[in-house]
């Protein structure tokens, strides 16, 4: 890889939330039907967020469905997942990673994704999970610069109240601007 990190950096493992930072709500069950709701990770100003994969989860009761996101559920509008810098308007998306098109069904993570599994642990709920690596694709991770105001955003336009849980956890590098 000929990426290289320098200087002062950490790990960095952080679950998407509702204002973007670790202290925000980070479990997407709500009804988000009535306006697009982001959930998203930005660094503060003179940070820079190095991100190499996502994991996503999601858990239902009942078996998860091809057609449908997890057990049954319909998404009407899908969600979609975009670069910003400064901010959440149309004219600030850096790129959608989507390419205009949105997940709708539990097939539409594993396109994007490719590796889509379902669990089952005996009785109870199933578990649905997947990666997303970005850096899997021959290109350096996805760089979010605080002084930019950068975003990494998946965008929730639905009612998820039926999910028993549902969560996206960004793993990368963190790095303290010198």
């Amino acid at each position: 890889m000929s990426f290289m990190y320098r200087g002062n950096v950490s790990r960095l493992y952080r679950l998407l939330s509702s204002n973007g930072l670790a202290t925000g709500d980070k479990e997407i069950t709500g009804d988000y039907s009535g306006a697009e709701t982001p959930f998203y990770i930005a660094p503060p100003a003179g940070e820079v967020f190095y991100l190499n994969r996502m994991i996503g989860g999601i858990v239902d009761a009942g078996s998860f469905d091809s057609g449908s996101y997890g057990n049954g559920i319909t998404l009407t509008n899908g969600i979609a997942c975009r670069l910003y810098r400064g901010g959440f308007a149309e004219a600030n998306i850096l790129l959608d990673l989507f390419d205009g098109c949105r997940i709708k069904t539990n097939t539409d993570w594993a396109r994007a994704c490719y590796d889509f599994q379902v669990s089952s642990f005996g009785s109870g709920d199933e578990y649905g999970i997947f990666r997303w690596t970005y850096t899997k694709d021959g290109t350096d991770p996805i760089v979010l610069d605080g002084d930019r105001q950068d975003a990494l955003a998946l965008l929730f336009h639905d009612d998820f109240t039926d999910l028993k849980g549902h969560g996206f956890c960004v793993r990368g590098i963190r790095k303290v601007k010198s």
